[in-house]
């Protein structure tokens, strides 16, 4: 059974209420996704440090820190609640904290999104012009068009309207 608490204060008292034992619920905790929000931070000093000792850096909101692969200074902070703060003190660094949105599942053989490739069955277009017939991403020296929005940029591109209605 799904509840949804009005805020931070009464989710902690909801996950900390006794289950008898002769009633239907076994436990009471939150759920691993729709409790939290995800948010990150830019700083080449702070990623220096261990996500560990990022955390016990951290307020006390934050529940996990990532260090994001391939980036030399994202952080991704993981807040119990809904609603991300605008600013974050981690130590004596005072930054600002954007709402991290994760890129949307896409399928690397039709470039379409909300399925992978295992499953595919359309054939494999150029991931930067969209022809069918044509060679790798490479050597293409056709101008940049995606098929499915029908505008002038790459498969994978964050311009794509595609890319945060498919999330």
């Amino acid at each position: 059974m799904l509840v949804r608490a009005k805020d931070v204060k009464q989710a902690r008292m909801l996950q900390h209420l006794p289950c008898p034992t002769d009633s239907m619920f076994e436990t009471v905790k939150a759920h691993p996704i729709f409790n939290y929000s995800k948010g990150c931070v830019y700083s080449q000093d702070l990623y220096e440090f261990p996500e560990e000792e990022i955390l016990t850096r951290c307020p006390s909101s934050v529940r996990k820190v990532t260090k994001m692969r391939n980036s030399s200074n994202t952080v991704i902070l993981i807040f119990f609640g809904s609603t991300l703060p605008d600013r974050i003190h981690i130590g004596p660094i005072n930054l600002r904290l954007r709402r991290f949105i994760s890129r949307p599942f896409q399928c690397f053989s039709c470039y379409g999104y909300s399925h992978g490739n295992s499953s595919c069955k359309k054939a494999s277009p150029c991931g930067n012009c969209s022809a069918l017939d044509s060679q790798t991403d490479e050597h293409c020296n056709a101008a940049v068009y995606r098929f499915h929005c029908r505008d002038a940029h790459q498969v994978r591109s964050r311009q794509c309207p595609g890319y945060f209605t498919a999330c």
